[in-house]
């Protein structure tokens, strides 16, 4: 793999497994050094000059133009190169140009009178012979097909949509008729389909080319059209070898970058001699023109095809890279051919071992959609589609494999590819369900994977010729890991049956602030970097403070317990909340931050509490514990007020930067100062006056506008000293935004009763709403749920915590109760319950470490399913408690709760017992 990282400079690291060659395949170095020297060895000026820079480029372009003949065993007295900005311009060019009247104009007579040219430009859209044409298509064809029937439904009076299995049907019924008009066709039809599917991989006969050219097909009977064949050759040449000496469609579409990844944004359309005589073109540009009358109606476009169809000055440099990339094919791959085979046997091995796959129940891993299962390189391309199901059946959505892919550094593609007619086809969905998906959210693009239970799209893992058999191995492992049941064979003696109590941990504080402890932090200039000597106290003294959780009626076992912990650090928490005794490092190896207590049993009169308040004053960076806090409008005070953006000024969360937990930021009430820490680095202390920064904030060049979840939010930028210290810790540029004052964003969740009030709530820069709430016994849950599936390294619960990065932390009896809720009470302030948070890979980042694995998301998938629902999200209105003033929460604070429904929670919730943890799905 270490020559892959040489040869292939894209390649992220050696752990990277990169399987989306049908979206693009990866460029070689070899490609890059070599035009690199092109590019500085010689001068390239516009080819439609005249001097000898412009001669060489205007013959670089030609000699490519031959060498793409070449590689399709085709020459310029059978074919014409036409570039274009992709498969998608060629196909757009064509349905733009092609002529399905019985009439045959062309431009380039020059003796037409300016009233015959003025017909000739009409007659495209008024002539009644214009429309008498036919457009048809197969069902399994890039949308960049369906889009050329838009273009093409005024100037034809039939257009159908194929099935593979009704090309031989001599009468179709009308269900295949997108358009219909009476009477017999006549004048020119075209019909288009893929030379292999974008979707599935199948390659379709290249017979057909001939067959529909000659009007032997069934659907042909008894109409008068010419037929011509358009196909669409961007997936399939990218690991097939195209012959065109043998097959000779009238049309071919390619991308490039397909096939070696560089040069983007460049493709070509081949156009058979002769056929180009049925590509009327009516817009004309520089350099396509012999003759142009801007003051009269006359011009005479120029002779040769490419001459005529490529408007403006082409990509000249970007063709001569090409020569490059056919190199690359040719001396890495070893030529199409062995690359199509080299491909194929990786496909049809990991096919093959994804379809013997099989739960502990015997049910079947996987769907695939394959057409002949994989049997021969001459129906089949390197790709393979699929969908995952759980040992019951039910399916796994496309969006909960994509998360767990990126933990393991698989590159792969899920959705519906652009494609959705074979999306339809293979996954069974009606045009009704379609229709009714989108009305129910799901677009092209989203992770809205499963709609009623039904799959919206599909998982496709596509090789190329740089693929390895470790590749193969890698996704299988994957897949085996996170998605295959097996029988359940870990002890579960330590999981305790909850009757009446569960086990859950009550975290101990590594720096708990109260908010008006402020002499624990001490005055500090603006943008002052601390020494070691004059660390703020909370770093050396607070991060000892235990949490302050409230009186509680703890049975005996747990109060002697706790008695115990007391004594075993040497002393009780002093006034000012310091503990005194042993050191840091003595304590962490008494694991004393992870305490293990009994939790109460919830009858009647029994209470919760709220155990832990966190703040997380930059977005997506470590948490602020604090005893009590002021909530504002958009939330907890300060917290997510702030983000770091990059240079192009987008914002960076963990899912760029995992380090980003380790950035700790506090906030000193006393000194009014934001305290910045990294390990390794200085403290930095920030000013929270005039927004953080030393500038003005009528100064506007120094505001930022930057996305969070669609929205534009406006922020001041914080200024170059901070800028300065984020870019040496994270060795790359970083400013620190903070949000602008009145420019808040509008809560898009709504609760089940109170849906305008939650509508009306402002958000910071958090995601979604304006809190997080998790509670005990679900993090309890999970944890046990890791245990009992044999993970490694199995999180405490004080780290377990950390990753699902909650607001408030409640003590509870069962675990995802809190889902269950309508609202909830803390102290004497309401909260409004809107819904469980959706889970991505940022909860496999170790907030100790940074580092990544892919628990607890694996274990979540497999348990939970669905979108990964852990926690949920609250939004408080202080319309609901008028006359409060300082409204705050503090640690200890009665949580009350009420039900969504009449049900009981002991109905609704999930209890935390040795059976529920033996069940694969929740």
């Amino acid at each position: 793999m270490t020559c892959y990282l040489s040869i292939y400079p894209s390649w992220k690291s050696i752990d990277t497994t990169y399987v989306d060659h049908a979206g693009t395949t990866l460029y070689a170095r070899s490609q890059i050094e070599a035009v690199q020297k092109d590019l500085l060895s010689n001068v390239y000026g516009n080819p439609h000059s005249r001097s000898s820079s412009s001669t060489l480029t205007a013959e670089k372009v030609d000699q490519v133009r031959c060498r793409i003949l070449r590689h399709f065993n085709t020459t310029v007295d059978d074919y014409s190169v036409v570039f274009t900005a992709g498969c998608t311009a060629a196909l757009k060019l064509l349905a733009e140009t092609f002529d399905f009247s019985s009439q045959i104009y062309t431009s380039a007579d020059s003796k037409l009178t300016d009233e015959q040219f003025s017909t000739h430009l009409d007659v495209h859209e008024d002539s009644k012979d214009s429309r008498r044409g036919c457009f048809c298509y197969l069902l399994d064809n890039h949308t960049s097909v369906c889009g050329m029937r838009e273009v093409v439904k005024k100037r034809v009076n039939s257009i159908i949509c194929l099935r593979e299995t009704s090309m031989s049907l001599e009468k179709l019924p009308d269900e295949y008729y997108l358009k219909k008009l009476p009477g017999h066709l006549a004048g020119n039809g075209l019909f288009v389909f893929p030379a292999q599917s974008n979707f599935s991989g199948r390659k379709y006969p290249l017979e057909w080319l001939e067959k529909v050219q000659q009007k032997v097909m069934g659907f042909q009977k008894d109409d008068c059209l010419n037929w011509h064949t358009v196909l669409d050759a961007a997936a399939f040449v990218s690991t097939s070898d195209l012959d065109l000496s043998c097959y000779k469609p009238d049309f071919v579409t390619i991308s490039f970058y397909k096939m070696f990844g560089l040069p983007t944004g460049l493709g070509c359309l081949l156009v058979r001699n002769g056929s180009d005589r049925l590509l009327r073109k009516t817009y004309f540009g520089g350099g396509t023109v012999m003759v142009n009358c801007p003051k009269d109606w006359y011009y005479v476009a120029r002779q040769g095809v490419s001459d005529r169809l490529e408007d403006g000055t082409v990509s000249f440099l970007d063709i001569i890279a090409l020569k490059y990339g056919f190199e690359a094919l040719q001396d890495l791959g070893g030529g199409m051919k062995r690359i199509s085979e080299h491909t194929f046997c990786l496909a049809q091995y990991f096919h093959h071992q994804l379809s013997d796959l099989q739960h502990s129940n015997g049910t079947p891993l996987a769907s695939l959609y394959c057409h002949d299962g994989f049997e021969h390189i001459s129906t089949q391309g390197a790709i393979v589609n699929f969908n995952l199901k759980r040992s019951d059946g039910s399916y796994i959505g496309f969006a909960e494999v994509d998360k767990l892919a990126q933990m393991y550094d698989i590159h792969l593609r899920t959705g519906c590819f652009c494609n959705v007619g074979a999306c339809q086809e293979y996954l069974g969905l009606t045009t009704l369900q379609i229709k009714g998906n989108f009305q129910a959210g799901h677009e092209c693009g989203d992770d809205k994977d499963l709609i009623n239970g039904q799959p919206t799209g599909s998982v496709r893992i596509s090789f190329g010729y740089m693929s390895t058999w470790k590749d193969v191995e890698t996704c299988l492992r994957f897949i085996r890991e996170c998605f295959l049941e097996m029988k359940q064979t870990a002890s579960m003696n330590n999981v305790e049956r909850a009757d009446s109590t569960v086990k859950y941990i009550k975290n101990i504080s590594q720096n708990q602030v109260d908010a008006n402890d402020v002499d624990s932090i001490p005055s500090a200039q603006p943008f002052e970097v601390l020494d070691n000597e004059d660390q703020p106290i909370c770093e050396n003294r607070c991060e000892q403070q235990f949490s302050k959780v409230s009186n509680v009626n703890l049975s005996a076992a747990s109060q002697r317990e706790e008695g115990m912990r007391k004594q075993t650090v040497g002393g009780s928490c002093q006034a000012d909340g310091h503990v005194i005794g042993e050191s840091k490092e003595k304590l962490i190896n008494k694991k004393i931050f992870c305490d293990e207590v009994t939790a109460l049993q919830l009858h009647n009169g029994h209470i919760h509490r709220l155990t832990n308040i966190y703040v997380y004053p930059i977005k997506s960076c470590a948490a602020f514990e604090v005893s009590q806090w002021n909530i504002g409008s958009r939330g907890l005070q300060y917290d997510r007020e702030w983000v770091l953006i990059s240079e192009n000024k987008k914002v960076i969360t963990q899912k760029q930067e995992p380090k980003l937990c380790l950035l700790q930021p506090q906030i000193c009430l006393k000194t009014q100062t934001l305290i910045l820490r990294y390990p390794g680095s200085m403290p930095l202390v920030v000013p929270l006056s005039e927004g953080g920064s030393t500038v003005r904030e009528d100064n506007e060049s120094k505001w930022c506008t930057s996305r969070i979840c669609g929205d534009r939010v406006t922020g001041m930028d914080c200024g170059d000293e901070v800028a300065r210290w984020l870019t040496k810790v994270f060795q790359r540029p970083i400013r620190l935004v903070r949000q602008r004052s009145g420019n808040d964003r509008s809560c898009k969740l709504k609760s089940n009763n109170k849906g305008s009030e939650v509508a009306q709530s402002s958000l910071s820069y958090a995601n979604q709403s304006q809190y997080l709430l998790l509670s005990w016994p679900s993090l309890l849950a999970l944890q046990q749920r890791m245990t009992h599936e044999n993970r490694k390294n199995v999180p405490d619960l004080r780290n377990l915590a950390s990753r699902f990065r909650g607001n408030l932390l409640v003590e509870g009896r069962n675990a995802f109760e809190e889902e269950t809720l309508d609202h909830i009470t803390i102290g004497n302030l309401d909260f409004f319950n809107c819904g469980s948070c959706t889970r991505c890979q940022m909860i496999c980042n170790d907030p100790d470490t940074g580092q990544r694995n892919p628990d607890p998301l694996s274990t979540l998938l497999r348990w939970r399913g669905g979108k990964v629902p852990f926690g949920v999200y609250l939004t408080y209105s202080s319309t609901l408690e008028p006359g409060i003033d300082n409204q705050s929460i503090k640690v200890g604070d009665v949580v009350a709760y009420k039900p969504s429904d009449s049900s009981s929670i002991e109905d609704s919730a999930v209890l935390v017992t040795a059976d529920s943890l033996s069940h694969n799905t929740s």
